[in-house]
């Protein structure tokens, strides 16, 4: 058994193979509490890694002599284009150590084929679907149901910010221009990222995959093959005898394979450091909140004590602020920009973006010292907006209910859902976002030391990716949360230095029980109840 207080490492074979299946939404970083990934129809623990723990193991597994090759078994695969980058560009680097990356599926979908171009080889099942025909996004409009209901969006935003399109659907039954424009943009932006990638990887020029892509040429395995867009048209098994040559074993021979989720602790020992110097990883994902936070979102009070926690401890050299997130309430912006200014006044602070930075998500952002982005992260976003639903025609006109107020002024009854905002109302409200978005283009201005009125020209509410975003100042650099690090440790004049992630995750059973308890509970979950 594992030694009290330590994980329990499976034990890897020689000629082991690395399978990566990505049959679940792939979240930041992995969540170590055992209930949830508890699965209480089988009894099993299922491990569902995060993008910190499966760039871990790719790393790990480069240099590792009892894994000699990974295989992708695809089909389609749950996350965002930056997320997607990151695991394509850590395979390519495994890649660089000549250990083979094979990809097998029965059916590809256009973002798992992205990632599985990226294998030396591609197996698609004769009767295999995939999906090669380029992106699109669909605006819905819910301002017909509205009007049907008799419920009216009133919106307040600067006359500037007509690329802060989170309103639209609200008051327009068709993009604006504004919104199109800008949609395509990013859109074309993504797109030609994914055409180069795939080019290199599969020497086909990006302009016959845009002929391809545009032509819907690719409808089966046989056109998939003819087009070089996959290699060959193979069953599971004959997908197998090519992994068998590889790894240079006979057809009799059982094939060693090895789940990341198995591989993670051995991985984590591996590149674990017991160095006196440490840099943090701040994750700061989800929706901004005022208030607490929890996994899925940030909260404006847990957030700033995670902060104040890093800042405040002197074995920590310097902070890596991870986001992924597309904003939220501006007033828990501030309070959490604040505290990355406090941060950056006592440690340097270096922004790493995953598939979104946008809005709340880049005004946090905006005062590091240095902003590290993928070329496919959603960004910028630099506007502001207030929305109120007025309900006084579903009431009176559609189900009856009628109201009538008292009040002891005029504005008592400001923004009360069951009549319209009043002209003087209306400028109040406009004063107020006005002035949020005056903050915040200050915010960024000061924080990337730029005039304001640049800021307002590539702000307006637009967003970009990280791509446009470097030509615009808005970032630094395109990369990783690795090349994070590295800026990070080269400024810092330190070579070696343990990675601490924030916030610490708690383990749920550790509250409940003891230690020793806690971990009889863990090894029973973990190892299949017998039922």
């Amino acid at each position: 058994g594992a030694i009290e207080g330590e994980e329990s490492v499976k034990k890897i074979n020689n000629n082991s193979v690395l399978r990566f299946k990505f049959d679940y939404p792939i979240p930041e970083r992995t969540n170590d509490d055992p209930f949830a990934n508890f699965d209480p129809v089988t009894f099993s623990n299922n491990k569902y890694l995060g993008l910190n723990d499966i760039q871990t193991v790719i790393k790990a597994a480069k240099t590792d002599d009892k894994i000699t090759g990974i295989l992708l078994d695809l089909s389609s695969i749950q996350c965002g284009m930056a997320t997607l980058e990151e695991i394509r560009n850590a395979l390519l680097s495994f890649k660089s150590s000549k250990k083979f990356v094979y990809c097998y599926a029965d059916v590809l979908s256009q973002k798992a084929y992205y990632l599985g171009s990226v294998a030396d080889k591609v197996f698609l099942n004769p009767m295999g679907e995939i999906e090669f025909i380029g992106l699109s996004s669909t605006f819905v409009s819910f301002k017909n149901t509205l009007d049907k209901i008799g419920v009216e969006a009133e919106i307040i935003r600067p006359d500037s910010n007509k690329f802060k399109s989170a309103v639209e659907p609200f008051i327009l039954e068709k993009m604006s221009a504004e919104n199109r424009a800008q949609t395509l943009k990013y859109l074309n932006s993504v797109w030609s990222e994914m055409l180069s990638n795939i080019a290199q990887s599969r020497n086909v020029s990006i302009e016959n995959l845009q002929r391809i892509a545009g032509n819907f040429l690719i409808r089966d395995a046989n056109s998939a093959k003819s087009n070089k867009i996959i290699d060959e048209i193979y069953y599971k098994d004959e997908a197998d005898h090519e992994i068998r040559k590889a790894i240079g074993i006979g057809e009799d021979i059982k094939i060693s394979y090895v789940s990341p989720s198995d591989y993670v602790s051995h991985a984590r020992k591996e590149l674990n450091s017991s160095e006196e110097n440490k840099i943090a990883i701040v994750y700061a994902v989800g929706e901004i909140n005022y208030g607490a936070g929890d996994g899925q979102s940030i909260g404006s009070t847990s957030l700033s004590s995670t902060l104040k926690k890093v800042r405040e401890n002197d074995k920590i050299k310097g902070v890596i602020l991870r986001v992924n997130s597309p904003g939220g309430s501006a007033l828990a912006s501030e309070i959490i920009w604040r505290e990355v200014v406090l941060t950056k006044a006592k440690k340097p602070v270096v922004v790493s973006m995953g598939d979104l930075a946008a809005s709340g998500g880049y005004y946090i952002s905006a005062p590091a010292d240095y902003i590290v982005s993928d070329n496919t992260t959603l960004t910028g976003s630099i506007g502001v907006f207030g929305i109120l639903m007025n309900l006084q025609k579903m009431l009176n006109e559609k189900v009856g209910i009628m109201t009538d107020t008292v009040k002891t002024g005029n504005y008592a009854d400001f923004a009360s859902p069951t009549r319209p905002l009043n002209n003087n109302e209306k400028q109040i409200l406009a004063d107020n976002v006005n002035k949020t978005y005056k903050t915040f283009l200050k915010r960024v201005a000061d924080g990337r030391g730029m005039k304001i009125e640049d800021v307002d020209k590539i702000g307006q509410g637009r967003v970009w990716t990280g791509k446009d975003a470097l030509s615009l100042n808005l970032v630094d650099k395109i990369g990783n949360i690795d090349t994070a690090v590295a800026y990070l440790s080269k400024k810092l004049g330190i070579e070696k230095f343990a990675v601490e992630e924030y916030p610490k995750q708690e383990n749920k059973l550790s509250l409940l029980f003891g230690k020793e308890q806690n971990e009889a509970i863990e090894k029973a979950i973990t190892k299949h109840i017998s039922h």
